[in-house]
């Protein structure tokens, strides 16, 4: 994988869910089944995908999921909501909020950012990213979105503030929020149910 920022997302994808020691974990898109295939050996895990090429475990769409109430302690979904309409990504969140405690989620976030990386002396290394209020479309000619995405953090009017009233209004209660350093395209979610969400029970 040429792709070192790539790379690290799939880390961070196992990390957040290993952080939550899950026994059952619902990984929704599979893409190409690194992180399953992973976590495969360590916990269980199962794959759903509307795409029969990828080989999931379960063939389905994600706004129609074909498990018990309670049945995962984590749901996974890696750079997928952005492939459906906005209109439908809080429903979509209601929806699949009554199969588990906890949600971790990464979309593409389009904002333009600086990373700053320092060695200093006895110190040791240090590296941060500031996250603009621009998106990279503002700031670079014909940059365009992807073909396949319906929307992106940071472009045309939806804003990080709106994707986050988004999540909190279908039910979630984010923990934490942060990008990859090495790929900061790639924003990620940490989500736990709110109390009383017993949509669709």
């Amino acid at each position: 994988m040429k792709d070192k920022g790539r790379f690290l997302s799939f880390w961070h994808q196992i990390d957040e869910i290993m952080c939550l020691k899950p026994k059952r974990v619902l990984e929704i898109g599979i893409g190409a089944g690194i992180t399953s295939h992973y976590l495969k050996k360590i916990i269980n895990v199962v794959t759903v995908d509307i795409n029969i090429d990828n080989k999931p475990d379960v063939i389905a769409d994600i706004r129609m999921l074909p498990f018990k109430n309670n049945s995962f302690d984590v749901i996974a979904s890696f750079e997928v909501l952005e492939h459906m309409p906005f209109e439908d990504f809080s429903p979509t969140l209601l929806k699949i909020s009554r199969l588990s405690k906890y949600l971790i989620l990464s979309l593409p976030d389009a904002y333009y950012c600086m990373r700053i990386y320092m060695m200093l002396p006895l110190l040791g290394i240090f590296n941060m990213l500031i996250s603009g209020t621009k998106s990279k479309d503002k700031l670079i000619k014909n940059k365009n979105i992807k073909n396949t995405h319906f929307w992106e953090i940071g472009r045309g009017d939806t804003t990080l503030n709106k994707v986050i009233r988004q999540i909190q209004i279908s039910g979630w209660g984010i923990q934490k929020t942060y990008r990859n350093f090495d790929k900061p395209y790639h924003r990620f979610f940490v989500c736990k149910r709110k109390r009383g969400n017993d949509e669709a029970r």
